[in-house]
């Protein structure tokens, strides 16, 4: 059998689908020496393969270990499919190495349901031992979750799989060759097929560095990738270095509706955790509040209802692994909603911030359990807001009595901390997580005006008018807000 991989690690060569070397069998995966007549390394243990597998990619890690893609179920009498790793020293299987865990997903999988069940066509390591993985893996729900993962996947030292990480639309039928000299990541393959049958070549490049998520740059508003009319989404509060230097939390309000088959009424939760700067995914709970009353100091009942697993592939774009405790459990590819203003791999890169710093979560203080999170984009010249509240008290309203609304100005200058006489947008109708618009429907329901008096105090003053909102009277307030955790670096108090 031809050769058809190499990988090199100083005095030896490793060889892929080489069949024979000399005149000693090499099972797959030969190592010579790059010197003399290139003897095959006596000390090297043949891994055992199948008479039909191949080898069609190798690649060495900076820990020693030696991977090895292609074709194939099992190395001797252990499930590997598509992908093992071995040690580059002797050839022995790495026995706790396999590539077949992502969160959300379960760590151990049949031989049906086998996370990478096509062929590997190109493996890259990068210096912290991640593994990206080409191929075409259409077939996988545990690699194709997201976009462009169905042909480039990203697996840490461990064999788990990089939910957070995506290479966004790639339009790639396969992927058949990387390349990684730090980053960027160079990908090569071909382009999804157009209506006259003919594919294109394609070489491109793509961020392999892990993003640092302990920055306040991530924060504001998100969404579900490429679903437009579903009107919901997420608003991100993050505080960095809060906690220690590398150590910080995140916050996000979580407007979105009913399951499917309910009543399509408005629900919302929030989400919180702990970040680090070397690690590219963060756990967070998910809770809600539940049977309160607008702008009432009754505090509502607190409840954790599940867990999430947030990660950012870059700037621009997520990926939020959801599981609630009732059985609920999915995955939501996120973009953002206005442009970038810090934001950057390594952290926040210091440009001028603008007044995007009023970006974050306030609070109304005597009122639990209800508050807003705020986006303020210079870029975009747009100040968005979600307000997480609930029903007037005595309007028949059932449990959990949820509410949010939306606001937004959207010629709102890199300078200005007021603005006044926006709508006051609701919607309805939605489902739970939809990844199609439709059927949501949508009213201005009353006026909001929001007067920022400091980077930790604001002015919140609404007015809902009558039979709008389930022909509930009208309700008007003007209420003090504060900031929610501390104001970002650089604000002024």
């Amino acid at each position: 059998m031809p050769v058809q991989t190499l990988a090199i690690a100083g005095p030896s060569i490793f060889a892929g689908s080489l069949s024979i070397v000399g005149t000693s069998p090499a099972t797959l995966i030969a190592k010579v020496s790059r010197t003399g007549q290139g003897a095959a390394d006596s000390d090297w243990k043949n891994p055992l393969f199948n008479r039909n597998d191949g080898i069609y990619t190798l690649a060495l890690d900076h820990q020693g270990y030696l991977y090895a893609g292609g074709k194939f179920s099992a190395v001797g009498d252990q499930m590997r499919r598509n992908i093992a790793r071995f040690s580059a020293a002797n050839g022995d299987l790495d026995q706790d190495w396999m590539a077949g865990e992502a969160d959300g997903f379960p760590a151990k999988l049949s031989w049906q349901m086998a996370p990478i069940p096509t062929p590997v066509m190109a493996i890259a390591v990068d210096s912290k031992n991640n593994v990206f993985v080409g191929g075409s893996f259409d077939r996988s729900r545990y690699v194709s979750q997201g976009s462009g993962r169905n042909v480039l996947a990203k697996i840490d030292a461990y064999g788990k799989f990089d939910m957070a990480w995506s290479m966004g639309n790639s339009n790639l039928d396969y992927v058949n060759a990387l390349r990684l000299d730090g980053v960027p990541l160079g990908v090569g393959g071909q382009l999804a097929t157009f209506s006259n049958d003919n594919g294109y070549p394609l070489a491109r490049t793509f961020s392999a560095d892990t993003l640092n998520l302990n920055q306040q740059g991530l924060s504001g508003a998100w969404g579900r990738s490429n679903t437009p009319g579903t009107r919901q989404g997420l608003l991100f509060n993050f505080y960095p270095d809060n906690i220690a230097p590398g150590h910080g939390t995140v916050f996000a309000g979580w407007y979105t509706y009913d399951l499917a088959g309910g009543s399509g009424g408005q629900r919302w939760y929030a989400l919180q955790g702990d970040v680090h700067g070397d690690s590219p995914s963060a756990t967070l709970g998910i809770y809600t509040a539940i049977d309160g009353n607008l702008n009432a100091g009754q505090n509502p009942s607190s409840i954790q209802v599940g867990t999430a697993t947030l990660g950012f592939g870059d700037c621009s774009t997520g990926m939020l692994v959801y599981a609630f405790h009732d059985g609920r459990s999915g995955s939501i590819p996120l973009s953002r909603v206005t442009q970038n203003t810090n934001c950057s791999t390594r952290g926040d890169r210091g440009g001028d911030p603008g007044n995007s710093l009023l970006t974050g979560t306030w609070i109304v203080p005597d009122t639990a359990g209800m508050g807003f999170v705020i986006d303020v984009s210079p870029a975009n010249k747009t100040l968005f807001g979600t307000w997480y509240t609930y029903f007037p008290a005595g309007f028949p309203a059932g449990s959990p009595r949820q509410q949010w609304f939306v606001f937004q100005d959207g010629d709102f200058s890199p300078s200005a901390t007021s603005s006044s006489d926006i709508d006051l947008l609701q919607f309805g109708g939605g489902t739970f997580d939809a990844t199609v618009g439709g059927g949501v429907t949508s009213d201005v329901v009353g006026k909001v005006s929001l007067s920022f008096t400091s980077c930790t105090t604001a002015t919140f003053t609404y007015r809902i008018w009558p039979n709008r909102l389930n022909s509930q009277s009208v309700s008007q307030n003007t209420v003090d807000l504060v900031r929610l955790g501390p104001a970002p670096a650089g604000c002024a108090p």
